[in-house]
């Protein structure tokens, strides 16, 4: 749950961030996924398509299996967190600021979803075996 890690990101600012790399362990296996352009959310959500700009904030999943279903699986989960790390850091300071809209659930909803923050899969090595994703994910 979000109150077991909402302390591991205390004094810093995860929006302010162009890359966030987050460890992944599932049944004994290890990926990564890399958040990109988190800093960018506000000014993306502003353009009318994803990819407007030149950079957009997506959800990378580099894992040395594979699979779309568990990058979806974990692309949810890290939008999920972004949403509730957005509610507890940004939403008092941009109201103190003045009226935006990205403050009520709908609008956070709106701002960090699969279409504003989508999750891609890049063509990387795969393992044959059960027990490399470790050298895989430092390669």
């Amino acid at each position: 749950t979000y109150a077991n890690v909402q302390k591991w990101t205390k004094k810093v600012d995860i929006f302010e961030k162009k890359f966030l790399v987050v460890p992944i362990n599932q049944n004994l296996h290890w990926c990564v996924a890399i958040i990109c352009n988190a800093n960018l959310l506000l000014s993306a959500s502003q353009d009318q398509e994803v990819g407007l700009a030149e950079e957009t904030p997506c959800i990378l999943i580099l894992d040395s299996l594979g699979g779309e279903r568990n990058a979806r699986k974990y692309s949810k989960i890290l939008r999920e967190y972004l949403k509730h790390e957005w509610k507890s850091r940004k939403v008092a300071a941009i109201e103190k600021d003045g009226p935006t809209s990205a403050t009520t659930d709908e609008d956070i909803d709106a701002l960090i979803s699969a279409d504003t923050m989508p999750h891609r899969v890049p063509k990387l090595p795969q393992q044959y075996n059960s027990y490399d994703c470790g050298v895989y994910l430092l390669e």
